[in-house]
Order: C-alpha cells, then structure tokens, then sequence
C-alpha cells in the first residue's frame, strides 16, 4: 500500500507507458534491416498487465515507496503515474530516494522487469540488458527478441 506522507505535497510525478515490443534481425544479421513492431495484446485487467511487464518484488517496491500511484490500460500496454510525499522526519532518505534505489538494486539483480523480457528505452536504444549485463544486440539473422518499451508520458492519470 502507498505510504500516507502527503503533509508537505506531492513530488517527483512521473507517467510511464509499457509496451512489449519485438524486434527481429534483418537477413544476415543486418541491423539496418530489422524491424520493430509493438506487439498487439490486450490484457484482462491491470493486475495481469503489472505481472505482464513486472516482477512481484519490482510491484512491492513502487506499492512500499509511493505516495500516490495509479495504474491504467492503454492500447496494448499499461501506464502507471507515480508521485512521492516527503518524510514527516527530516532526517529520513526521501519515499522518491528510496524508490529509485531499490529499483536500482532490484534491477541490477534482475528482479525488476518480467524475465521473458529485455529493455528498450523510448528512443529504441536496445543494448546491455540489465538482468544479465549482457549486450543482446548482436545482430543474428532472424532472431526475434521481446523488448519491455518505457517510453515517459506527460498525460498523468491524475
């Protein structure tokens, strides 16, 4: 459940859109023939399109250090927007602080996207994955890999 600090405000609002993408090699492993497409789908309900694209404890850790968080259905993907109050302790790491570092833990360990998916930004910048710290853009004629695409959005939910 979202923490209750909302006394000073809310901070740091950030809208983010997940889609699966997919991306195949062009003949002979050519990168400047490959295709991206987002992959068409529909989910039942939010709660299948979050374990779609996250990990239990990846939804743990924005449900622990959110202030504010909702979560929506768009066209063949899911958007959340996510806001942070501020500690009533002055002394205490920020909610937003706390997020972005256990994210960050959870990411490096492998635990924040879905395992069947890599990692594409908005500008379709596809390199290291972040579970396995391995380049998967080694162009292999054919081979078709599934891209989590985060692209930020300035239509917050609310």
């Amino acid at each position: 459940m979202a923490n209750s600090d909302t006394e000073f405000g809310l901070y740091n609002k950030q809208t983010d859109i997940y889609l699966e993408t997919q991306y195949t090699d062009g003949p002979g492993g050519d990168t400047h023939d490959s295709t991206i497409i987002t992959k068409v789908q529909s989910f039942a309900d939010v709660n299948a399109a979050q374990t779609h694209f996250f990990t239990a404890n990846a939804l743990t850790c924005m449900n622990d250090h959110a202030t504010q968080i909702e979560w929506a259905l768009v066209t063949n993907g899911l958007k959340y927007t996510i806001a942070f109050g501020i500690p009533k302790n002055e002394n205490e790491m920020s909610w937003s602080n706390k997020w972005q570092t256990q994210m960050e833990t959870l990411q490096a360990a492998g635990d924040w996207f879905n395992p069947s998916l890599s990692f594409a930004d908005s500008a379709d910048n596809i390199g290291i994955n972040p579970r396995t710290g391995k380049d998967d853009t080694s162009p292999t004629a054919g081979l078709t890999r599934l891209f989590c695409t985060v692209t930020a959005s300035a239509d917050h939910i609310f």
